[in-house]
């Protein structure tokens, strides 16, 4: 502890105090000025200085990341960045872009007058830095920043698996790719070992876009949304095999990589590894909506891992294995909790009959406020947090949360939608209830033809509360504002499933 460097808090520094640092390790060589450093570094950045400064107009500066820096040597005042080079040159140029006008070509310096109109309309002034007396301090996060995972202790990247699943968490499945909907399917009940660090992404994308393939595997894309044609435990052997194939080595990108290898591949599952042909459903199901209550035994994890089994020496995956518990009541509760939420509502699935000792159940009724079969489009970040965590969080553990948060999720829902469409004034909507807003939201709707009568007039009387419905705006303030109110999980699901057909017209692509 003793030989830490102190930090002081950050500070907001002007713009016109901050100096490019002129030995960049970006540059070739150390910049005899200013004047040649921004032109060096414009030069070098090339279009990235239009992404950046376009990312700058639109956002502003990333809050999450200060730049660093040192008092400059013989410039009372000034300070000299070390970190954040690309950044301050970017800001410099919107402020004043005659600075570049010798470093671009005509068309591109117009193009960065354009973006300075528009960044002058809110421009920035000052930059948030953390400043060190000495550049050695700063050496240690320098390097962190700019030379990979250090093991760890840098910055670590995602790969496009993450990528991809941070993408579907911010937009809904049709965001995840068919590739990711497999694994994540697989994964949930066959969880990888801490060793299973191969990247195996695109290569399940190559492998499940080929019908032939699919076809086999039993399932199906539409829209960029997997189906399946099976119930869980069938579909569940082949999925795993392809996943567990490729995390293992068994094969390789090079194995699978042209579509006759593809199809070389699939033709030799086993039939054991191909789901039962008896069990083939009557219409598709998503595949990420189906639940298994136990994975069919793999020795790969049987051997490796060695997992709980059920009372017929069936491997129970990680995800759906209950801790100890004092008594059976803590022990019931604890394997709702974490079976998965997605389920279809009226959708029961025999047990197959063939050789697998598996067994398969789908819940009609969910443990998630939010059905998974809702696939909200919500471009709103923190509307959007609020809608994933309603998806995954237990109604039945945590209903005093949900029940709040589904109030929150609808009031913001219905202000976003009023203050993008000019509805109300900021001042008339911010002295309005809650149920006033909600009717004239869907007066609008109606009138722009996004809903039809019968959806506007429920939407009058949950907002009125009269009627019928549980999801009243009344029962909605009595959640958060009365003691002694308190949510049943059955109530709230059905008041999201009364209010999923606006929710819908509301936040559709």
């Amino acid at each position: 502890m003793a030989d830490r460097p102190l930090h002081e808090r950050p500070r907001e520094i002007a713009v016109s105090k901050l100096l490019l640092d002129q030995s960049n390790p970006r540059l070739g060589a150390v910049q005899p000025n200013q004047r040649s450093t921004e032109i060096e570094l414009a030069k070098l950045l090339d279009n990235q200085l239009f992404e950046l400064a376009n990312d700058v107009v639109k956002f502003g500066m990333d809050p999450s990341v200060l730049l660093i820096a040192v008092p400059a040597e013989g410039s009372p005042g000034k300070y000299r960045i070390l970190e954040g080079n690309r950044r301050l040159l970017t800001v410099k140029a919107l402020t004043k872009p005659k600075i570049l006008a010798e470093a671009l070509a005509p068309a591109r310096y117009k193009r960065l007058v354009n973006l300075s109109e528009r960044f002058h309309v809110d421009p920035i002034r000052r930059l948030r830095c953390i400043v060190f007396e000495l550049e050695e301090d700063a050496d240690h996060w320098i390097e962190l920043r700019h030379t990979g995972e250090n093991g760890g202790a840098g910055l670590v990247g995602w790969d496009s698996n993450e990528k991809a699943r941070w993408k579907s968490r911010r937009g809904g499945l049709a965001k995840r790719t068919p590739a990711g909907q497999v694994i994540d399917f697989v994964d949930h009940f066959c969880p990888p070992n801490s060793g299973d660090a191969r990247r195996i992404f695109s290569t399940v994308q190559r492998i499940v876009s080929s019908v032939h393939v699919r076809k086999h595997l039993g399932i199906h894309t539409k829209s960029g949304v997997v189906y399946s044609y099976f119930p869980a435990t069938e579909v569940l052997k082949s999925l795993s095999k392809v996943v567990i194939d490729l995390r293992t080595g068994v094969i390789k990108v090079t194995d699978v990589y042209h579509a006759t290898q593809r199809d070389s591949y699939i033709n030799g599952f086993g039939r054991d590894d191909l789901p039962n042909p008896e069990t083939r459903l009557d219409e598709p199901v998503i595949l990420v909506d189906l639940i298994v209550t136990s994975a069919p035994s793999s020795d790969y994890r049987a051997e490796e891992e060695g997992h709980a089994s059920d009372e017929h020496g069936v491997p129970i995956p990680r995800s759906e294995a209950a801790p100890e518990a004092a008594d059976p009541a803590d022990a019931g509760a604890a394997s709702v909790a974490t079976m998965s939420a997605d389920a279809t509502p009226g959708v029961t699935l025999a047990p197959p009959t063939g050789a697998s000792r598996s067994r398969v159940k789908v819940r009609g009724d969910r443990t998630t406020l939010i059905p998974a079969a809702c696939a909200l489009w919500i471009p709103q970040a923190r509307i959007n947090a609020i809608y994933n965590e309603l998806c995954r969080i237990s109604v039945d553990n945590f209903s005093n949360a949900c029940g709040v948060s589904l109030r929150v999720f609808v009031e913001l829902t219905v202000d976003h939608h009023i203050s993008l469409n000019g509805i109300m004034s900021e001042s008339e909507r911010n002295s309005s209830p809650l149920a006033k807003r909600m009717k004239k939201l869907a007066e609008f709707l109606r009138a722009a033809g996004h809903i039809d009568m019968q959806l506007e007039r429920a939407i009058i009387k949950i907002a009125d509360g009269v009627g019928m419905f549980s999801a009243s705006t009344t029962t909605f303030n009595q959640y958060v504002h009365n003691g002694y109110v308190f949510p049943h999980p059955s109530e709230l699901r059905l008041a999201w499933d009364e209010l999923e057909p606006f929710m819908l017209a509301l936040w559709k692509k």
